[in-house]
């Protein structure tokens, strides 16, 4: 019993999603971790979660790009006259059962892997934004201190011409 040029196509389509779904997992876990390291200030951890994260971003861009590949090679097989891909769920609908099912269960729980990573980097970037406004702020007060002048001018920096200099003791 020989596949179909149509099966292989299906069958590389279905695995490309699981490791899509699984890329997306591994990400998320990522994010997590990196979310904890940046709420405890461990910054050697971020910098070399960040690069992971890169990482896995990258396959995941390499999955997409083979995915999108497979979903224009069925979508010639089934209509080939169509002027661009199908999307996964009206390529689906168009295939008989048990491929229609997995292909619509495995593209749910890749938008689903998907949304939860696009709601954990979004808290991860809300957290990493707070920490810059809160440096820039320590970096003011610290120039105030130095300067001894506590007046921004009207670009919300300090004059360049402050000269008074000062010292201070600060800890980490």
């Amino acid at each position: 019993n020989a596949l179909t040029r149509m099966d292989k196509e299906l069958l590389q389509l279905e695995t490309t999603l699981r490791g899509q779904i699984e890329a997306q997992r591994q990400l998320l876990a990522l994010v997590k971790e990196k979310l904890a390291a940046l709420r405890t200030a461990r910054h050697i951890q971020v910098a070399t979660l960040t690069q992971r994260e890169n990482e896995s971003v990258q396959a995941l861009g390499e999955l997409e790009k083979r995915r999108l590949r497979l979903t224009a090679t069925v979508t010639q097989l089934l209509e080939p006259t169509a002027t661009q891909p199908m999307r996964l769920g009206e390529l689906a609908q168009r295939l008989p059962e048990p491929v229609r099912g997995r292909l619509l269960v495995l593209g749910g729980q890749l938008k689903e892997a998907t949304q939860a990573v696009q709601r954990e980097s979004a808290l991860a970037r809300g957290v990493s934004e707070a920490l810059v406004k809160h440096m820039h702020g320590l970096v003011r007060t610290i120039g105030s201190a130095m300067t001894g002048v506590a007046v921004y001018g009207r670009d919300g920096h300090m004059p360049r011409a402050a000269t008074a200099v000062s010292t201070f003791s600060a800890t980490a």
